[in-house]
Formats: C-alpha cells, structure tokens, sequence
C-alpha cells in the first residue's frame, strides 16, 4: 500500500511541495546491509517516508506525515536530531536527541559522559567510522561501529517514552528516506552491535 501527499504550494511560500510518499515495509532492496542487520534482528519498520534530501531538522518537518510532529508525538512516534562529537578521553560519541530537546553540547558530556572537551568531530571521519555522509547521521550507523567500537552510543532519556522513533537509514538513501522503527527494535540493534548506550537527561540542561 502507497499513500502520496501532495501539498499545493501557496504563491510566495519558500516551503517546497511535500510530495513524500509513506511505504509500508518490507524495505527496499537498495539498502542491502540494513536490510540484511534488520531481518537477522526481526526487525521490521513500522512505515518508510520517501523524500528530497534534507540536511536539518527543519527541513524535515514537512515531510513527517500523516500529521504534524505534535500529532505523531500523541501517537508515540519522535523524530530525533543526531550529533557526532568527539572527547579527548572518551574519543567518539554519536548523541540522540528528540529533535526539540534543547542542551548545550558541553553540558551533556559533562554529566553520565564524564566528557570534560566534548565538540563537534571533523566531518572528514562520518563516512569513515560511520559510513554516512554529512546531513544524514542516524543512530542506524551504529551497524557500521559493530567491529571497532569507536564511537559511544549517547541516548536522550526522553526517548523511553516514545514506541518509535524516526531516523535516517544507511547508504544509498541516506537523506532522502527516513524510518519510522519501534523503539524496542532500536535498543534490539544496539545490543547486536554490542553498544551499551549512555542514557542523559536533557531536562536538567
């Protein structure tokens, strides 16, 4: 089953039109390593949006649906910002966030982190510890860490509160697509690939 939306843009609006279509599972054969990590796990995403590339958050606002982001909180689902960062001490870590939590990037590697010179990791290294390309870091990539274990897995607490989350998937789509995975499934993958993640309270930011 397939529903398009079509958004008919208003003269001198900037928004682009929302022509994203919502997909049922099973995934497309394009993305092979996922596929294959997802149906090794029984994991099988709850629906698949397709749609232009986005590179912020705010880019993929429109392109959630059905609804708006309160309407697919109501129903369990968040949407979730993700950040590469680097420590001296504790070397890599890939934070998850709900896409409005607000925190200062010190400040949440300071607390469960013990991260004292937490900061932005050089975009040179996404594609080689993560295997994604800027503007399309999910917490999905963790897949790409299962040997190395590089990079520590840093979640928002938050997410506990929600069935699913929305996230990018791995190459070849990587922001042109996005996820919707039930949480359980989520933490079933990071357990896979051996990442206890690091649970932070963005509340007290």
């Amino acid at each position: 089953m397939e529903i398009d939306i079509h958004v008919k843009v208003i003269r001198g609006s900037r928004r682009p039109p929302l022509r994203s279509a919502v997909q049922t599972a099973p995934l497309s054969s394009s993305i092979p390593h996922l596929d294959s990590v997802f149906a090794t796990l029984g994991i099988t995403p709850l629906r698949r949006i397709d749609h232009p590339p986005v590179h912020t958050i705010e880019a993929m606002l429109p392109y959630m649906g059905p609804g708006t982001p309160n309407e697919c909180q109501e129903r369990g689902a968040i949407l979730v910002k993700n950040l590469f960062l680097k420590d001296r001490k504790k070397g890599y870590v890939l934070l998850t966030a709900c896409y409005d939590s607000k925190f200062d990037i010190k400040e949440a590697g300071k607390g469960s982190l013990g991260a004292k010179d937490m900061r932005f990791a050089d975009i040179d290294k996404l594609g080689e510890v993560l295997g994604v390309i800027p503007g399309s870091v999910t917490p999905l990539a963790i897949v790409s860490d299962k040997e190395k274990h590089q990079v520590t897995l840093a979640l928002d607490s938050r997410l506990k509160n929600y069935r699913s989350v929305l996230v990018h998937p791995l190459a070849p789509k990587h922001n042109e697509q996005t996820l919707e995975v039930k949480t359980e499934d989520f933490l079933k993958l990071t357990s896979y690939t051996g990442h206890v993640p690091v649970w932070i309270d963005m509340s007290k930011m």
